[in-house]
């Protein structure tokens, strides 16, 4: 199941967030050999992020979190993007 919310966490900021209930990225990575790829994708995101954030003098975020039951098993991945909101 994929979930993706946004929320307003202030009058300037916007989060969105990105929830699966995969089997998680180290699984994943093992089993489909796409390491590789997906961390290029991943610095692709964080390299336009970073060029957002020279540009409009403003901050955002990308944070990737793996979730867990409490027995240990994985969860899925969570990704919370943090992005101002641009006025113009």
């Amino acid at each position: 199941m994929l979930r993706i919310r946004f929320e307003l966490v202030n009058e300037k900021t916007l989060l969105c967030v990105i929830d699966d209930n995969g089997i998680g990225r180290k699984k994943e990575n093992l089993e489909s050999g796409f390491e590789k790829n997906r961390s290029l994708a991943i610095n692709f995101i964080k390299q336009r992020l970073e060029l957002m954030s020279r540009k409009y003098e403003m901050k955002y975020s990308m944070e990737i979190i793996d979730k867990y039951l409490e027995n240990g098993e994985v969860d899925g991945t969570r990704i919370e993007l943090k992005m101002p909101i641009l006025k113009r």
